[in-house]
């Protein structure tokens, strides 16, 4: 059965929200799944900083948190082929854009928000 990332319970199921849930490592019982639900539809879908930044963020995913979970790693690793697929009909800028670096927005660390900048 198929759900909609719509119907899962995330407190912000947006792809900007789950973008830096992964990268902040926060809930991610609750992100990877609908993270992997929209990526079922897009496999290259934004969190808003590149296209595919969120299989990127589930490639930062650690080990452990796969091996718990065996049948979120293999819709990964689906996630991970239809990608790859989609990226090679891509202009060769943005095919190289994949392996940019990913940040946490600004004002979104508590040391940021300390700091006031």
């Amino acid at each position: 059965m198929r759900i909609a990332p719509s119907q899962l319970p995330v407190a912000d199921a947006r792809a900007p929200g789950l973008l830096e849930a992964l990268l902040r490592r926060d809930c991610l019982a609750a992100a990877v799944p609908v993270t992997l639900a929209l990526l079922q539809d897009d496999p290259l879908a934004s969190g808003g900083q590149f296209r595919g930044d969120l299989l990127r963020a589930l490639m930062e995913v650690r080990g452990d948190f796969w091996s718990r979970n065996e049948r979120l790693y293999e819709r990964y690793l689906e996630a991970l082929r239809a990608a790859a697929a989609a990226r090679r009909r891509l202009p060769a800028p943005e095919r190289m854009e994949f392996w940019s670096a990913l940040q946490l927005p600004r004002g979104h660390s508590p040391l940021e928000q300390e700091e006031g900048t």
